[in-house]
């Protein structure tokens, strides 16, 4: 949770982030955020083109 919103849920469990902008200053976080963002970004890509077709 954060400013008592749930950030993840699964089953019974609720991710709560206690320091957020620990992440921030964490070169592994930075680094696994690129890759998602990467991922996003061909994902709409690929969207785009399909619908284009």
């Amino acid at each position: 949770m954060r400013d008592g919103q749930v950030l993840a849920a699964s089953g019974n469990s609720v991710l709560r982030d206690n320091d957020p902008s620990a992440h921030a200053r964490d070169p592994k976080c930075l680094q696994l955020l690129a890759g998602h963002l990467d991922h996003m970004r061909q994902a709409v890509i690929a969207m785009i083109s399909a619908k284009a077709e």
